[in-house]
């Protein structure tokens, strides 16, 4: 397993993603693997499971919790580290982070809190997710989680220079989304490459990510053999060449069209139907800055009409505060015949 380092600390670059993950053996299988940075969230409601699997072996692991956006500001952060400090079985956490910033809330406050908590030795470093560059311009955490996978490299145009050159680790979650659905013809080189080194196509993408400087991964599973199979990709190295390489073949490409060729009913049912809807769902969504916008994964149902896959809030923030064309990434389904 390769490994970077933030402060004085080594953490592996192929760590786990909790979400969704209720098995504690799991997890212990992936600490068992060199998979030791564990990555959960009070929203996930498995800290207690993974408090199961860290016990007896804490020293050998590195926890990364998020509080959820509502309890941003001082007494709510200091409120949910307590509780998560309590259902892990620990009395420190590693990383803690900003699920995602709150505009109705002072980021002052919540900062104020964070500091306490590391001054207290309840928390090793400070994180945030999910923050467009013009938040994070505002102050400098250790580490920053967000999307990232060959489907969306949307952070490779500010977000990741900017961790580069200031020593912020990004740990890129749902790594390998999609990667089933990217073109075809430009999966059959990605193959050429995993044949070459004797791996999957998973552990290559894999191997692609953390090849960014800045960048260490955390892919999600509940199957011990993917587990398995994750974690031996932290041992491969690919060749600056193969790295270009993979660059050239999936390059970043946002579309922009119009918001209404969007049909908002064939989404699921939690995603709201109107304005009205919507700013009753998010209060604070009108305040929110549509500046450095990730693009709306939305996919093709039918000729020139299509349906939200990810970013409901996104799309709304735009409608309420933008006329222009909404930048998307639009799933295809490719066809082999």
């Amino acid at each position: 397993m390769q490994y970077k380092t933030i402060g004085n600390t080594k953490v592996p670059v192929i760590g786990q993603g909790t979400g969704k993950v209720k098995d504690e053996n799991i997890i212990k299988l992936g600490i068992q693997c060199g998979m030791t940075f564990i990555d959960t969230s009070e929203t996930y409601g498995n800290e207690e499971i993974i408090g199961k699997a860290i016990k007896g072996q804490r020293d050998k692991v590195f926890i990364s919790d998020k509080f959820a956006s509502e309890h941003n500001g001082y007494d709510g952060v200091i409120k949910s580290c307590e509780n998560s400090l309590k259902k892990l079985g620990t009395d420190y956490i590693d990383l803690y982070s900003m699920y995602y910033p709150n505009p109705d809330i002072d980021l002052s406050l919540t900062l104020g809190a964070l500091v306490k908590l590391k001054q207290e030795g309840k928390i090793r470093y400070i994180g945030t997710c999910n923050t467009p560059i013009s938040t994070l311009r505002d102050w400098t955490p250790d580490f920053i989680q967000m999307e990232y996978n060959l489907f969306d490299r949307s952070i490779e145009e500010k977000i990741l220079p900017y961790c580069e050159s200031n020593n912020i680790l990004t740990v890129a979650y749902s790594p390998l989304l999609d990667w089933d659905l990217l073109n075809p013809d430009s999966m059959i080189w990605l193959q050429e490459i995993s044949f070459k080194y004797g791996a999957s196509v998973r552990q290559v993408i894999l191997s692609w990510l953390v090849s960014h400087k800045s960048v260490i991964v955390i892919p999600r599973s509940n199957k011990p053999k993917h587990i398995i199979e994750n974690a031996k990709a932290g041992d491969l190295i690919l060749e600056n060449d193969d790295i270009d390489k993979i660059s050239s073949l999936f390059p970043y490409k946002p579309e922009y069209i119009d918001p209404k060729l969007i049909n908002i009913t064939l989404s699921t049912d939690t995603i709201p139907q109107t304005k009205e809807q919507a700013v009753k769902k998010w209060p604070y969504i009108e305040r929110v800055s549509i500046e450095d916008f990730k693009p709306v994964r939305i996919e093709k149902t039918w000729e020139n009409t299509y349906q939200i896959l990810e970013g409901a809030f996104r799309y709304w923030a735009w409608i309420l505060k933008s006329s222009d064309p909404i930048p998307v990434i639009i799933k295809k389904r490719w066809s082999l015949g």
